[in-house]
């Protein structure tokens, strides 16, 4: 197993956590979600690296790899800097 695959290997456990935090949490807020979409594109952008390295997909399936990632990355950017300042919202009923 190269390097590379090693970190691939750590981008989708960190992927994973981050996900799975969103899936048990109730509490989320967008910037979380923002966060979490960062780290899925990391992940997807550190595929494209092997892809490249490895030679495993066409020219084609590299680039179109690397457009999603940078996509859920930047995605991912606008929702932490657009909803950074904003309260959290709360879940619990004022009643």
């Amino acid at each position: 197993m190269t390097p590379v695959a090693l970190l691939v290997a750590f981008c989708a456990l960190m992927a994973a956590i981050a996900l799975g935090r969103l899936a048990i949490d109730d509490g989320w807020d967008r910037v979380e979600i923002g966060s979490a979409l960062v780290v899925v594109g990391i992940t997807v952008l550190s595929g494209v690296w092997v892809a490249v390295v490895e030679s495993v997909l066409a020219r084609t399936g590299q680039v179109l790899l690397g457009i999603v990632g940078t996509a859920v990355v930047c995605v991912g950017i606008v929702l932490i800097v657009h909803y950074w300042g904003e309260p959290p919202e709360s879940t619990a009923s004022c009643d």
